[in-house]
């Protein structure tokens, strides 16, 4: 075994209501996590992108009420490819920046831009530079703040991306690896969700181990959930209904998909330092629950850097 390259284990509040977001927290830190990964434009503390120092007090003392330490994910409408509101989601990703510094968190979760397809391959890569262009601004006031901006890999999420009607290149963690490689910049990282990997390799019929690996030595930050690896084939079904059929991005504790975390761990070597984040779904958040992820979290990262044969689900959807 190597040495845990695992350095914290956060959960999701299921409630950001101000009594809520205190007894989420109160359960996370019982259930020994060491930290929480919070949602940007749950808090209500960035208002036209300008942090409100306010409307963080109440958030800092629950923190430090609970021992708790923090990531934090950026807003799903950010994006960094947004040529026609460029300034605007700059100034939107500083004011989240600067949420992080005031919180303690070095982490910021980044999903890269969504975009109305289909496009010609030569305006993706163009707009891809725009990104990076973007994010390469971003960097030394991210370094400034002690803030890592992690892009994500992303799942084919709803039917829109199907028919190719919505494009995201960060649905291939290869392409992610390849677009965080070239800003070249230490503030600019990378978080693997693995379900969202699974769901992909899925779709793309690709090795799912395979697309993680380039992607691994350039991480800060794990999204750990399950799924069953089957795209949302039910045309406008609600989350509910993709839960029913194990269709879509279920953001299920581990167990209850098919994901083989151990065989999707073992040889990921990543850096040291880096968060294992338990992102499941609200409707599922629990005191056994959180029991059970933290367990399999701390079993999870004695496999990480070890070689493992096996396959990478245990049922191919």
């Amino acid at each position: 075994m190597t040495e845990s390259r695992i350095g914290g284990f956060a959960a999701i509040p299921p409630a950001y209501d101000p009594a809520g977001l205190d007894r989420g927290l109160g359960m996370i830190a019982a259930a020994g996590f060491t930290h929480v990964e919070l949602h940007a434009h749950m808090l209500g503390a960035i208002v036209g992108a300008r942090l409100i120092d306010e409307r963080l007090r109440p958030v800092q003392a629950m923190l430090a009420r609970h021992g708790l330490a923090c990531t934090i994910h950026g807003p799903f409408s950010l994006n960094l490819m947004d040529e026609a509101l460029a300034p605007l989601h700059e100034a939107v990703a500083r004011a989240c920046i600067e949420l992080c510094a005031a919180l303690g968190s070095g982490v910021m979760v980044v999903h890269p831009g969504w975009l109305d397809g289909p496009l010609p391959e030569v305006e993706l890569e163009r707009l891809m530079g725009v990104e990076r262009a973007a994010l390469a601004r971003l960097a030394p006031f991210a370094a400034d703040h002690r803030v890592r901006l992690c892009l994500e890999n992303m799942p084919p999420v709803t039917e829109t991306v199907l028919d190719g009607s919505r494009l995201n290149y960060a649905i291939d963690p290869v392409r992610l690896a390849a677009q965080v490689a070239a800003i070249d910049h230490p503030a600019i990282r990378a978080t693997i969700d693995f379900s969202h990997a699974w769901q992909s390799a899925n779709w793309r019929q690709v090795d799912f181990r395979g697309s993680l690996a380039p992607l691994a030595p350039l991480a800060a930050h794990l999204h750990i959930h399950d799924s069953f690896g089957r795209p949302p084939v039910l045309a406008h079904a609600t989350t509910a209904d993709w839960v029913l059929f194990g269709v879509g991005d279920l953001h299920l504790p581990p167990g209850w998909g098919n994901i083989d975390f151990p065989a999707a761990l073992g040889g990921i070597a990543v850096p040291p330092e880096t968060i294992m984040t338990f992102e499941i779904e609200k409707a599922f958040f629990g005191e056994e629950v959180l029991a059970r992820a933290l367990a399999d979290g701390r079993r999870f990262a004695s496999l990480i850097g070890d070689p493992l044969d096996g396959t990478a689900a245990r049922d191919h959807p």
